[in-house]
């Protein structure tokens, strides 16, 4: 699935991808990667239903990004990345209905 950065579903606030952990070797092999994303939920009176992660490489640019994951709660952390590229990721809310939020900001 391919997303695009500027939705035209829109939501009253805008989710903010507050913390990105260095990346770190990992154990399951030699040129693989994990991050750790972690976001503070919107001060909303709409209710979240689960939070959808992007990422897209950086030389390709946001509108190459794809779904990595819809989760439930505020961190997700990605494996097996290549520690020659450099990623980017966003975040996006799901309310009722499918309906996607804003897009958080890029790290």
């Amino acid at each position: 699935m391919l997303a695009s950065v500027g939705s035209s579903l829109k939501h009253p606030f805008i989710l903010s991808l507050v913390a990105l952990l260095a990346m770190t070797s990992s154990a399951t092999a030699a040129n693989a990667a994990r991050v750790t994303l972690a976001w503070d939920a919107p001060a909303s009176q709409t209710t979240v239903l689960s939070y959808r992660v992007y990422s897209y490489e950086k030389k390709t640019g946001a509108t190459s990004a794809r779904k990595m994951s819809d989760v439930t709660g505020n961190s997700l952390t990605a494996d097996n990345l290549s520690t020659t590229t450099s990623y980017c990721f966003f975040v996006k809310a799901v309310f009722q209905g499918n309906v996607e939020g804003e897009a958080s900001n890029t790290v």
